[in-house]
């Protein structure tokens, strides 16, 4: 082996080998083809940032790393034919060639590269492959470079291009190889020189010269795979690297007891024990697992944002909604001393057990560990903005605590960070900084959280969550702190899945907040402790009885919505306009976990009668029918909670679960959310429900028939009940509906043989009136609408059928 490492360009390259050929144990070229653009792209970005700097720039040459080849001889021509560096000298070729197209140095060109008619730089792989190369070094343009749009298709148009060389995949991916050129290259000036630059250059590789070595399969799978393309993942891996040398220049870490400087550390660790642990959790292809773990880089990129810059917002709003390459990375500053610091300690103790990700934690009631490490790996984008500042505060953490780590003090720390960040309405990206600061902000606690927490401390830089969950959790650590038998408690409550770490309204029911300000935790003796844990384990019994992880448990009939409306107007706004009975969804304002919460005056009001609510229920009785009871029992409410309460059909109509409450007086159940969709008027339906559809007061009815409720879609029609009489060959259709907190029964009786007399018969005998041409009403209160129904039936079974 000879000329061990040496550092040439290309020109050099060629005055040290008369030919460059590529073996044909070889693949085709590749880096033309559209799979591998970023790769290409990047490739080409980097080089012609090298070739526009000042010739004596400290960062120059660009080293494009070692290229391996063989060396024969024959008839005193040395030939040179590439193990590795195959996909670097064919698009290294083609810049040459372009560059002196655009800088009128084609001749230079061919006195580098051509022996005649022949071109120096030839590939065996494929004889069209060889064929084109050659009419390619002696071609000459016969237009400038900015006047041609796509170049490919201007080459393919000359004379000497043959058709069969469109089945060449070498071919075909040198000119998508020169479009991309072209596209970045046509405005250069004066690049060629710095391109053969010996002196100075700007481009250079370190040669290894294999002299008189034969190619054989097994040296060259060993060495190249068979000429597997690089990866993007690869490219970012390498770049990273060169980067490290730079960034960490004194630091060092050990693997076997041995220091190795940063960048090295990264990339024998990235080779083995990293990528170990993404092959033993994704048995799958080689480029799954470079995919995986380039998404984990993405995801600590994000967590590693500073929040007190001005781009922190613009950052994460990429990292989250886009997949960005390592281009990306570099330009925006990503792979800084705070993505490095994070990133090593993490897969570090991911590696510590082998086989995979194995959890940290004792359990994943906090943090799922294997959960997030699913999303992270298949589809960062997934991760929803909780999940993101959770698994900052995991990462974190363990950075801060790498050399003391304490998984249970992890679990602590997750319990805190999951609660505040959970019940923070941090939600959106927009909100995420406020997130990643105040996570930054508690973080140097950490490890003494609890006793950080209990001691309230100040909220600067906490401002992003929910004061009242912070003061939850301060009280929560107090109690913790000061008496075993809280934590066991605790955590059962938190543990609930629709409660999710948020149960001041446990702690307020059963006194503890208003005794805390009285008299401080620390303060208590064990008797006031165990007097409080026996009232909290109480109200947590009934809570459990009336929530499930999903939300309201169902106890029948809407059982639990009307007998709490019994007591009191919980309902919670859901829009300008509408009131919900609550739904089961967390993130809706209108929710039970925002009335749990209690935050907002109406939310406030809600879960007092909550308290009431529980404060009634006896658990050693069976619930229903306690809530039965409760409801039957109402008594003295609004027109409207009663009409609610004693029917839970109307309910069961609103789809939605919303009320559209104009008034005392005009209120309408909406099938889904707006006035111009289905709805009903709550009086006239609750009528219609409860009493109209009883087999009894049918019977009473007859010879008036119920017809079916009239849902209105607008807000110029009224919804009501439909009763209807038939008369001779005619019938009279009656509307039963609610204005003016009376009832009015409107009849048109018009159109029918004997409408006089009908009309006559029920203003005489009924006390109907004329309110408009050709119909005529009568009013009812509330109370007597029943009862005049069955009245006017009567009166109307008494006319003559003749």
């Amino acid at each position: 082996m000879s000329n061990l490492g040496s550092r040439y360009n290309y020109k050099q390259l060629l005055d040290h080998h008369d030919v460059i050929r590529i073996p044909m144990i070889q693949r085709d070229y590749a880096q033309g083809r559209p799979a591998v653009a970023q790769v290409r792209d990047e490739f080409l970005s980097a080089i012609e940032v090298k070739l526009k700097l000042p010739s004596d720039h400290p960062s120059l040459p660009m080293n494009l790393d070692f290229i391996y080849g063989s060396v024969t001889k024959s008839n005193e021509e040395s030939r040179f034919e590439p193990l590795d560096g195959q996909q670097r000298l064919t698009t290294l070729f083609l810049l040459h060639w372009y560059l002196a197209w655009k800088d009128d140095r084609l001749s230079d060109f061919m006195k580098m590269f051509a022996v005649g008619d022949r071109s120096r730089f030839s590939y065996s792989v494929r004889q069209s492959s060889n064929e084109f190369f050659d009419e390619l070094v002696q071609f000459e343009p016969r237009f400038r470079p900015e006047e041609i749009p796509k170049l490919s298709q201007f080459i393919a148009n000359q004379t000497w291009y043959f058709l069969r060389w469109r089945l060449d995949p070498t071919v075909q991916s040198v000119l998508s190889m020169l479009d991309a050129i072209h596209v970045r290259f046509a405005d250069s000036i004066n690049l060629f020189d710095r391109l053969v630059d010996e002196k100075q250059p700007a481009i250079t590789f370190q040669l290894l010269d294999l002299d008189n070595f034969g190619l054989s399969d097994d040296l060259y799978i060993k060495m190249n795979a068979r000429g597997k393309p690089l990866t993007p993942f690869e490219t970012f891996k390498a770049r990273y690297e060169q980067e490290l040398k730079n960034q960490s220049v004194a630091k060092t870490r050990k693997i076997g007891g041995q220091n190795f400087p940063i960048h090295e550390f990264v990339a024998r660790r990235m080779d083995t024990t990293w990528l170990d642990l993404f092959w033993a959790s994704d048995h799958a292809a080689a480029s799954i697992v470079d995919e995986s773990m380039f998404n984990v880089f993405r995801v600590v990129a994000l967590i590693s944002r500073d929040p007190e810059l001005d781009s922190c917002l613009r950052d994460v709003t990429r990292l989250t909604k886009e997949l960005p390459n390592y281009t990306v990375f570099h330009d925006s500053g990503w792979l800084d001393d705070a993505f490095t610091e994070t990133l090593i300690p993490l897969l570090e103790i991911w590696c510590n057990k082998g086989d995979g990700l194995r959890p940290l934690l004792p359990n994943s009631h906090y943090f799922d560990e294997l959960e997030v490490f699913r999303k992270i790996t298949r589809n960062p984008l997934s991760l929803d903005v909780p999940e993101i500042l959770l698994f900052m505060g995991y990462a974190l953490f363990i950075r801060e605590r790498e050399s003391l780590f304490d998984a249970d003090e992890l679990q602590k720390w997750m319990r805190i960070v999951h609660n505040l960040i959970r019940n923070s309405n941090i939600d959106r990206t927009d909100r995420l900084p406020s997130g990643l600061r105040a996570v930054r902000t508690l973080l140097p606690q950490s490890n003494s959280i609890l006793e950080h927490l209990a001691g309230k401390p100040s909220r600067v830089g906490l401002e992003g969550l929910v004061s009242q969950q912070l003061d939850e959790e301060s009280i929560k650590a107090a109690l913790i702190l000061n008496h075993v038998g809280w934590q066991p408690l605790i955590d059962q409550a938190e543990h609930h899945g629709y409660f999710r770490g948020q149960i001041d309204f446990l702690l307020d029911f059963c006194g503890v907040v208003d005794f805390s300000n009285t008299k401080h935790v620390p303060d208590w003796d064990d008797t006031t402790h165990a007097e409080f844990q026996a009232i909290f384990r109480q109200f947590l019994e009934k809570a459990v009885a009336m929530f499930d992880a999903k939300g309201l448990v169902n106890a029948g009939k809407f059982d639990w919505q009307r007998a709490l409306l019994s007591i009191g107007n919980y309902l919670l706004p859901m829009g300008n306009q509408n009131e919900s009975f609550l739904v089961d969804s967390p993130t809706e304002p209108y929710s039970w976990k925002r009335l749990l919460r209690g935050y907002l005056e109406r939310e406030s009001r809600g879960r007092e009668l909550l308290g009431q609510l529980w404060e009634n229920l006896d658990m050693s009785r069976p619930i229903a029918i306690q809530l039965n009871e409760l409801i039957d029992a109402a008594t003295g409410l609004e027109p409207w909670r009663a009409a609610l309460v004693s029917t839970p059909a109307a309910v069961a109509y609103c789809g939605k679960t919303a009320i559209r409450r104009n008034s005392e007086s005009e209120v309408y159940l909406l099938a889904k959310s707006q006035m111009n969709g289905e709805h009903a008027e709550l009086f006239t339906y609750c009528l219609n429900e409860k009493n109209l559809r009883d087999n009894e007061i049918t019977f009473k009815l007859k010879p008036l028939v119920v017809d079916e409720y009239f849902f209105s879609t607008e807000t110029m029609l009224e919804p009501g009940c439909r009763l209807v009489y038939r008369h001779g060959d005619g019938h009279l259709r009656f509307k039963v509906e609610y204005t003016g907190s009376n009832f009015v029964v409107d009849v048109l009786v018009s159109g029918l043989k004997d409408a006089a007399d009908l009309q006559a018969f029920l203003m005489d005998e009924i006390g109907f009136e004329i309110f408009a041409t050709y119909w005529i009403r009568k009013c009812y209160s509330r109370d007597d609408i029943e009862t005049g129904l069955i009245e006017l039936a009567a009166a109307l079974a008494t006319i003559s059928l003749e």
